[in-house]
Order: C-alpha cells, then structure tokens, then sequence
C-alpha cells in the first residue's frame, strides 16, 4: 500500500503561496514536485520573482533557473545629490583681469551708430555730404577740394558730415592693381594734410565723420582708425561704416541717413544703395551715400515720408583702375539738404558746394520762399 497523498495544512499553504517552489520545498521538507502538484492541483499562481540583483544583471542573457536560491538583497545605488551653495562666485585672476581689460578698452571705443546735434535755429540751414577726396593721389583735384573746404567753413549756416575715403591711403599689403604708383604723397603725409583739414573745418561745421573703404586699409594692416582719430582730435561724432545724425533745428527735428557705401549698388540706378540703405536701417528726411565716385540726387516719397537720396561724387579724377573698367573721368558734386527751423521742410541739393550757398543765402535772406 502506498504513501498517503500529502495535504498540506493552512499554515503550510500560506508558505507555497509566499514563496517559490525550491524555497518553499526547503521550508517544508516537502519536494518541489510534490510542491508543484499542490499548486496545480489547488491553482495557486507561484508567486512573482523577486527583482534582479547585481549579479544577476551581470550574467544577463543567460536563462535563469526557475526557482534558483534567493541572493542576499543589495541596496540599490543612490544617485548622490549635490548641494550648492545659493550664492557662489566664480572669481579667476586672469579671467577678472581680462574682463578688466575689456572695459578700458571698450571705453576706447568713441563709434556710435546715431548722434544728436542741435543747431542754431536763427534760419535755414545746410547740410552737406563731402565723400571721397582722395587726397594724396595724383590725379586729385586739390584746388577745387581746398576751395570747398573754405567754402563750408565761410558760409554762414552750412554744416557738413565727412562721408569717408579721404584719403587715397594705399597700403600696399592690402590694395592691388599697382595703386602705389599713383601717390602724389607717402601714406603718412596724406594723414597730415587729411588732419589739418579737419581741424580747419573744426568741431563747429563737422557735424559726424563716417569710415570708408581706403581709410579701413589702415585698419586691416595695423589696425589703426584714422576717421575714428580725426574725430576724436576736434571732439566730432564718430558713427564707423554708417549711422544715423538727429538734428533739431528749432522746433523742428530731422533724421539724417549717412554711409559710404552700402550694399546692392547699381551703375544704371545710382541712387538704389541710398534707398536700400534707408529700407535696412530706417527711414530718414536725407540719405546721403559715396564710394561709387558717380554722383547723384532724388527727391521722393517713400512710405510717405519726402525723402532726399544724394550720392556724392569724388575729387578724383580717374586711376588707372577706373579707365581699366572703362569709367569716364569723375567729377566732385557733393549733394547737400536744406532745413528749415520753424516748419518741416527741406530742400535736396544736387551739387551742394557750387550752387548751395548761393541758394542757402536766398532762402535764409527771406527772398525765395
């Protein structure tokens, strides 16, 4: 006669159920197939396994055994927390040293992009854009430019912005095409002159100077400003490639657009760099521009604003490089702007320096209204 069929009492069941079949053989001094035929025999589901431990995670992709020994609990890695301090400084001598350094040597820096001037609100006035003397080339029409120069300084209520490219400044690691050749003067000697032009127009008539393309040469050789120098010796506003001057004139306030030169020139629509310039940076009552050495000037609405687009010409006559490209020899009007004090009004002139005064003393005489 056989072995009675084992069954298991209430306290021997709570154990199949808390544990798996192996551990609940050993528990019980019972097989794990007697254990397994209890558990199917009574549907109880073998309990779940216990999550994997370390060593288990590093024999992964082997098949486990289904009831295998339990491993001793690790404690599960604490991902360390770090406190810092709320308030905490991030002080470096060379690194402090140089922000120093950064400071005193952005204080250097006298360009701006806009300037205020106030002018004298007694009557009319003008205000002319001279760009590219050149001098110091031997074609430059130095007569013509020395008597302009006195003309801005002896006629009463004309004022001026220098547009950039006075002088010829042909550094030989930068320019080409043999321009070296064509210096009536060394480089050194043209800044000399260019200076003591500047200082002879003085701070009263300069009302801001801009940077050109040759004077730039300077500083890509040695990094030199010589427009940011002129300016800073008379104490005149510095405004770099191009910037805007606001000048009030009596009641009235006006908004001058000046640059050298800008982007998306054409030869057959000369005062298209003018009105694109206005387009990127705002809207203005004058635009003067230069570089081109092909004078200009239109009056127009634009985004109903009356708008006066002047484009200087050069007193450089022609180079070498020009006739290679078939250029007719240049000539030096300057455009210029009438305003007026006591009502928004203006007044584009083409060739500002030869028929300007003449028209800026009628309209300040009363006789031209």
């Amino acid at each position: 006669m056989g072995q009675p069929r084992w069954v298991p009492t209430d306290a021997e069941l709570a154990i199949i159920r808390q544990h798996g079949s192996s551990v609940a053989s050993q528990k019980l001094g019972i097989s794990a197939d007697t254990i397994r035929r209890v558990r199917r025999e009574l549907g109880i589901a073998t309990p779940p396994r216990p999550k994997p431990t370390l060593p288990e995670l590093m024999t992964e992709g082997e098949p486990a055994a289904e009831d295998e020994p339990e491993h001793p609990r690790i404690p599960e890695f604490q991902q360390p927390v770090w406190k810092i301090p709320a308030e905490t400084t991030f002080d470096n001598g060379m690194w402090t040293a140089l922000e120093s350094v950064q400071r005193e040597m952005s204080a250097l820096d006298k360009e701006r992009d806009e300037v205020d001037v106030e002018l004298p609100g007694d009557g009319p006035i003008m205000v002319v854009f001279t760009s590219d003397w050149h001098l110091g080339h031997v074609e430059t029409d130095m007569p013509r430019l020395r008597r302009d120069l006195e003309t801005i300084r002896n006629t009463p209520g004309m004022y001026c912005v220098l547009g950039g490219d006075l002088t010829d400044n042909v550094v030989t690691s930068v320019a080409s095409r043999g321009m070296h050749m064509e210096q009536l003067t060394p480089t050194h000697v043209q800044k000399h002159l260019i200076d003591e032009a500047v200082k002879f127009l003085g701070k009263e008539k300069v009302l801001a100077l801009i940077l050109g393309n040759h004077d730039a040469w300077s500083i890509s050789n040695d990094g030199f400003d010589p427009i940011a120098y002129y300016a800073d010796k008379i104490g005149a506003p510095y405004l770099g490639a191009f910037g805007f001057i606001n000048v009030k004139l009596g009641s009235e306030r006006y908004r001058i657009l000046a640059a050298h030169q800008f982007r998306m020139r054409s030869s057959f629509n000369k005062t298209h760099q003018g009105k694109r310039l206005q387009d990127f940076m705002g809207d203005a009552q004058a635009v003067f521009t230069g570089h081109t050495h092909d004078s200009a000037a239109e009056s127009t609405h634009i985004r109903q604003n009356k708008c006066f687009i002047g484009q200087a010409g050069t007193y450089l006559r022609h180079s070498r490089w020009s006739k290679s490209l078939g250029f007719t020899p240049s000539t030096p009007e300057m455009p210029g702007i009438i305003l007026w004090p006591d009502q928004r009004k203006t007044f584009g002139v083409y060739d500002a320096l030869v028929d300007g005064p003449a028209v800026l003393a009628a309209f300040r005489a009363g006789s031209v209204v």
